[in-house]
């Protein structure tokens, strides 16, 4: 968790800052969090082998292309690095096979997933299944979206490199209608997969306002969304106002710095909910899997 918020903090800061120019810093953070990132993959997939015996051919067959594709990916990440290391670049087309890799493999996933709740909801008629399958198909177009939005943007800036070069004249060009459509329909996908996501988690938690109180209950459960949400309230940035005029870049950094968490922090509630969930379950085998579910959200 903490690579992650390092990681989504310096992107989401770049701006502010003049960018990442491929320093000799700039290339050995970008190896720790490869090599947190490879240990971690590792990890899972041993903590997996060890204490699940897949049954069903379906099954086999995705954890087997989940350890092929890991490994592939963690060997083009190692490519990447010593790309940048000997040429001080790298290659966009290795990116976006990353990202391809990556999304693709969240889609089938998340894809498979819903296709489960649904599946449940309609033998069980629960609110829960269907709110739980409507925010994982959203989830899945968020991951569609970020394919098409990280490809995009690899090839204009590939094309505005080869540009520069011919010319010797760095152009700022204006964000283009496919661009501008693309960002558009990625932030309101994000934002309703996040609030479908916690109202499922609302829905799950109901009957423990009984035990805590109706009122302490919503005060918890609606802080994450909350903080989440502000972020997109320009009365914020209105009452900030004077700070932000005196100094635009550190308030920017700043600002950009507090809200980077706010989709953790959210994971961090939908990962909880499967954990207390989990407590009071008898049957080991379904409580092991309410656990690893529950870490699984706070990653996604």
């Amino acid at each position: 968790m903490a690579s992650i918020l390092i990681d989504t903090s310096i992107v989401k800061t770049s701006v502010y800052t003049g960018g990442l120019h491929g320093s000799t810093a700039d290339i050995l953070l970008f190896t720790v969090i490869s090599l947190i990132y490879a240990m971690a993959q590792y990890l899972i997939v041993r903590v997996t082998i060890e204490r699940e015996r897949f049954r069903t051919p379906t099954m086999i067959l995705i954890h087997k292309s989940v350890i092929i594709l890991q490994y592939i990916l963690i060997t083009i990440l190692i490519i990447t690095i010593v790309q940048m290391i000997l040429t001080s670049s790298y290659s966009s087309i290795i990116l976006k096979i990353v990202t391809w890799i990556n999304y693709s493999m969240s889609i089938v996933f998340l894809g498979l997933l819903a296709k489960k709740f649904l599946s449940w909801y309609s033998t069980r008629r629960n609110l829960i299944l269907i709110v739980y399958a409507i925010a994982m198909l959203f989830l899945c177009m968020d991951s569609i979206m970020s394919i098409i939005d990280i490809s995009y943007g690899l090839t204009i800036g590939a094309q505005a490199l080869i540009s520069i070069t011919k010319s010797g004249v760095a152009l700022i060009a204006a964000p283009s209608l496919i661009s501008s459509t693309v960002n558009s329909a990625y932030f309101i996908i994000s934002l309703l997969a996040f609030i479908t996501t916690w109202f499922a988690t609302v829905l799950l938690l109901k009957h423990y306002s009984n035990k805590i109180g109706k009122a302490k209950y919503w005060i918890l459960v609606s802080i994450p969304l909350a903080y989440f949400l502000t972020q997109f309230q320009t009365i914020l940035l209105y009452l900030l106002t004077p700070i932000r005029l005196t100094d635009p870049i550190i308030f920017g950094i700043t600002y950009t710095l507090v809200f980077s968490a706010s989709k953790p922090i959210g994971g961090i509630l939908f990962g909880i909910s499967f954990w207390i969930v989990s407590r009071g379950l008898n049957n080991p085998q379904v409580k092991k899997y309410m656990i690893i579910s529950g870490y699984g959200l706070l990653l996604l």
